[in-house]
């Protein structure tokens, strides 16, 4: 009886404390359910737990915490809704803003949605506008299969799929504005850059500028430097071999340019275009144009300087000719002019002083390339001193030579010679004197300038848009 004793009042308070918490219990079970404190109020039919597993709507309790089938709604302010669902072909979607009151959309707010595919292996952000009947954009999107990124304003007619396909890692497309902005406001020193882009393909393009309009004064590439040393556009061709292009430009239109440079300010040195090359055997500026009628590899309108030896490997065509040099007499302020010998012949002209002999004859040598280079001779003799009325070509040019006879002994003789030209050359590229314009609309240097017309103008193509000219990003 004393061990019984003993064990009783061991164990009361433990066993006071099991049969408070049984009655706590089969109290709530059967208490009204208003008094329940519940923190979730259940409408119709609460559905099962099994094993701590829950399941909410028509689903029946899966293996996971919680198992929904229907929209979770997160109730925001007043008639306003943020839903968590399913969508069509498995999609997950959040969508915000959603106002259940106005079934044509509310022109105070705009309604967005996030969209993570399953079936359709997309990732997307869209946007419903305010006002109006609901009708989703998508603006944000990656393909699953391909990782490109795409960001425009895509219809898609509130459907699951987007119908367009971004053509690289980053696609950015816009109807209207820039399509891609860099900046760069790091003003400390370094060569910080915008926009960046690189390319490991022999035959990739590290930037690529297209303008597709058939109208307009659009640019492919645009640069523009405020800096008092800057460049507006610029490239760089690192390979140490290989034809390779520091700026490259190319223009399809009948009326296009390539490579357009303007020197815009109406002082100082300034350049619409400079070449240059390091190299011994490089070009500074090269311009092709393969032949025919009417084209120019360069077209220079204005007063053209050469600051060094000038070599053209063709035919020279001009209005007039000469030099200018200092004027030999005043060469601070005075230029002296010639002009050019013309001839309608490829005509190469000689001449010398030779003294006769005590018979009144000499023999004039000429190079031993000059019967190679000559033909159709033609001969002048004049006498020095004394006249002469026997002098005479007593035999015409052989073995690049001639002899003069009929003159004093002793004498000086005034001689000259001209030849027309007849080597490779000039027999496969003889000018033609007179000659048909082959397109009476050709603008020619040959024309007088009140009648050339301008092929670049402050009005045309170059300052179509000087504002667009001037204007930062």
């Amino acid at each position: 009886m004393a061990q019984l004793h003993s064990y009783l009042r061991r164990s009361t308070l433990p066993l006071l404390l099991v049969v408070c918490l049984a009655a706590l219990s089969f109290s709530y079970a059967f208490a009204d359910s208003s008094s329940r404190p519940l923190a979730v109020t259940v409408i119709g039919d609460p559905d099962a737990a099994v094993n701590g597993r829950f399941a909410v709507g028509s689903a029946s309790v899966g293996t996971k915490a919680l198992t929904v089938v229907g929209v979770i709604d997160f109730l925001g302010a007043g008639t306003v809704h943020n839903y968590f669902t399913q969508g069509a072909g498995n999609n997950m979607q959040i969508n915000t803003n959603v106002d259940e009151a106005n079934t044509v959309g509310d022109a105070s707010r705009s309604q967005w949605k996030l969209v993570l595919g399953s079936n359709l292996d997309w990732f997307s952000i869209r946007r419903s506008p305010a006002g109006g009947t609901y009708n989703e954009d998508a603006l944000f999107f990656i393909q699953g299969s391909t990782g490109n990124v795409g960001i425009a304003t895509v219809d898609t007619a509130n459907g699951a799929s987007i119908p367009f396909t971004p053509l690289a890692r980053l696609h950015v497309e816009t109807a209207s504005g820039d399509g891609i902005v860099g900046i760069s406001n790091d003003a400390s020193a370094g060569m910080w850059t915008g926009v960046y882009g690189e390319s490991s393909s022999p035959d990739g393009n590290g930037v690529i500028g297209r303008a597709t309009a058939t109208t307009g004064d659009a640019w492919g590439v645009g640069g523009l430097t405020s800096a008092d040393a800057g460049t507006g556009v610029w490239g760089r061709a690192s390979a140490s071999g290989g034809y390779t292009y520091g700026v490259t430009g190319e223009s399809f239109s009948d009326s296009g340019t390539g490579v357009l440079g303007w020197g815009s300010t109406s002082t100082g040195w300034n350049y619409g275009v400079i070449g240059g090359s390091d190299s011994t055997d490089g070009i500074g500026v090269y311009g092709y144009y393969p032949g025919g009628c009417c084209g120019w590899a360069g077209y220079f309108e204005g007063d053209t300087g050469v600051a060094a030896d000038l070599y053209v490997m063709g035919t020279v065509y001009k209005s007039a000719g000469g030099f200018r040099i200092d004027h030999p007499l005043d060469p601070e302020n005075k230029y002296l002019n010639h002009s050019f010998v013309e001839s309608p012949d490829m005509t190469n002209l000689y001449s010398g002083i030779v003294t006769v002999d005590d018979n009144g004859q000499a023999v004039v040598q000429l190079p031993d390339w000059f019967e190679a280079l000559n033909q159709t001779f033609r001969y002048q003799l004049t006498p020095i001193g004394i006249a002469m009325p026997d002098l005479h070509i007593a035999q015409g040019i052989q073995g690049n030579g001639f002899q003069i006879a009929g003159g004093v002994p002793g004498m000086e003789v005034s001689w000259q010679v001209t030849g027309i030209r007849h080597d490779a050359y000039a027999e496969a590229h003889r000018i033609p004197v007179e000659e048909d314009k082959a397109d009476a609309s050709r603008e020619s240097p040959g024309l007088a300038p009140e009648r050339s017309p301008s092929r670049l103008s402050r009005s045309g193509v170059v300052a179509a848009d000087e504002s667009k000219r001037l204007d930062t990003p």
